[in-house]
Order: C-alpha cells, then sequence, then structure tokens
C-alpha cells in the first residue's frame, strides 16, 4: 500500500505494485460478483491486468545486476509471458469445455507454444553475447533444468497436436505443459544464482 501513494512510470517495483493491486482487486472483484456484470466487468479487467503481471516477475529479476538476467532484459519478459500463456492454456485444455471452446483454448496454447520456443531462442541468443554469462544456460542445474523445459514444452506442443479430445491425452498435456513452466522459472532462477557467482 505504501507503493501506492505514488504513480512512477521509471520504477519497475511501484509500477509492479499497481499492477499486482488492479489484478488482484479486480480478480476478487470477480470471483465475489461472479453471477453479475460487475463479475463480468471485474473479470475483464483482471484478464487485462494479468498480462503484465506474468512478466512482471522477469522485469524485477532483469533490473538487477546478475549478468544473465541483466544481459536477457529484452527477451527473458517476453519469455515469461509466452511461457504462462503456454501453462495457462495447457491447465485449461484438461477442463471441461464444449468444441467452440476447446478448439480456441487449443489454437491459442499452440500459439503460446511457438512463441515460448522462440522467445527460449531469443533468451539464449542475448545472453550468449558474452560467451562466460550465457554459459550458465547450458550447464550444470540451469542447463540440465533448461533443456527440460524446452523438451516438454514440445512434449506438450506434440500432445496438443495430435491429442484432440481425448481426455487422458489432455491431462497428459495438462502435466508436461505445467512441468515446463515450473523447470523454465527455476532455470532461470538457478542461472541467475550461478552468473552471479
Amino acid at each position: 500500500l505504501n507503493m501506492l501513494r505514488v504513480f512512477r512510470p521509471t520504477s519497475v517495483l511501484n509500477m509492479g505494485s499497481w499492477i499486482l493491486g488492479a489484478a488482484t482487486s479486480s480478480s476478487a472483484g470477480a470471483l465475489l460478483f461472479a453471477s453479475r456484470p460487475l463479475g463480468n466487468l471485474a473479470g475483464i479487467v483482471a484478464g487485462v491486468a494479468g498480462l503484465p503481471l506474468s512478466g512482471y516477475t522477469a522485469v524485477l529479476l532483469t533490473d538487477t545486476a546478475v549478468p544473465v538476467w541483466q544481459a536477457t532484459r529484452r527477451s527473458l519478459p517476453i519469455l515469461f509471458v509466452a511461457s504462462s500463456l503456454s501453462s495457462a492454456t495447457s491447465l485449461l485444455e484438461a477442463t471441461d469445455l464444449d468444441d467452440e471452446e476447446f478448439g480456441v483454448v487449443n489454437r491459442l496454447g499452440m500459439i503460446a507454444r511457438v512463441a515460448e520456443l522462440a522467445a527460449a531462442v531469443a533468451v539464449e541468443r542475448d545472453a550468449t553475447r558474452v560467451e562466460r554469462v550465457g554459459s550458465v544456460l547450458k550447464t550444470g542445474m540451469p542447463g540440465t533444468l533448461w533443456k527440460a523445459s524446452t523438451a516438454l514444452t514440445l512434449a506438450s506442443f506434440g500432445v496438443s497436436l495430435i491429442g484432440g479430445r481425448r481426455r487422458s491425452l489432455r491431462v497428459l498435456d495438462a502435466i508436461l505443459g505445467t512441468l515446463a513452466g515450473i523447470a523454465l522459472r527455476f532455470a532461470v532462477f538457478e542461472a541467475g544464482k550461478q552468473s552471479a557467482r
């Protein structure tokens, strides 16, 4: 609440506080007023605020002096947003959707997975501009998690491509997509620790 006393677009923390405040309060409003028009409006606001919130962690990380995070300041937030969308669509595909809803979620998920894979390549390219900085994404625990994230995203894409409406494959896709997002976050976190060392 202290951060909300001012509105400072040049401050990452201040902007994050405003985004977090908008996303959480509108999400709560959507839940409390779910069957009313106010709940629908709050849900739309929560969705709009959720987009910058999904990349906010990456923005915070890249605003530090940790070499690998700083080197990827332009591409890491895009990767986090794409990964968040990919994970969300993976989970949504496992829910009870009608054919039209499933088609929309499935197509959006495919686009998100391709965007995630492309953004991961951009992050690697940005990090390896200085070979020593980029090496943390290729070796040790961060490298293993980074490769696992890519493999899980590719597997999720493949399952989504061939799975169709089969419940067992939709659940598998949800698991693979979620694990890919988790592996990615931990790869970036561990790479930052190793890069700082």
